[in-house]
């Protein structure tokens, strides 16, 4: 590899603009991972918040490395998320909504707020249930929830 090569290839790694995008409130970097990762939160977040009929509170922002959060609503939709997570008895759903729900629990963190559904549970969600064959599956945990929360957050750059 030439020299020149080498550099090129350093300076694109390095470049901000190029491997990674910020999720922000205001001038307040909450997060910064790869665009990859960014791109696949942003994706998720819209599919979680059109199945719960609510919005996620994150606009792409006009640079096109950054993600701008509504504090307000991004909080009122990791809200009701954990209302789902912790209601439901279906342990596929918890399954395939703890992940991002952990990971939008270190950004409301970081942005200063709470979730209430933390603790305060709601009522179980009936909405999906799954019956095995030791019967009804226990609902979701809000412990299990914080746990993951702060493993995210040991992975999570800002």
């Amino acid at each position: 590899m030439s020299r020149h090569s080498r550099a090129a290839t350093c300076r694109s790694i390095h470049d901000h603009d190029l491997v990674s995008k910020d999720f922000k409130i205001g001038d307040e970097t909450l997060w910064n991972p790869s665009n990859g990762v960014a791109d696949l939160f942003v994706r998720t977040a819209d599919a979680l918040a059109q199945a719960e009929g609510v919005s996620t509170g994150i606009e792409p922002m006009l640079i096109r490395d950054e993600y701008w959060i509504d504090a307000d609503e991004f909080t009122a939709f990791v809200d009701v998320l954990v209302r789902r997570y912790i209601g439901s008895r279906h342990p596929i759903l918890r399954s395939l909504i703890e992940g991002f729900t952990a990971t939008a629990l270190v950004i409301v963190e970081r942005a200063g707020r709470d979730i209430g559904a933390l603790s305060n549970p709601s009522p179980p969600d009936w909405r999906d249930v799954s019956v095995g064959t030791t019967g009804l599956a226990a609902p979701g945990d809000a412990e299990r929830l914080r746990e993951l929360r702060q493993e995210s957050a040991r992975a999570m750059p800002y």
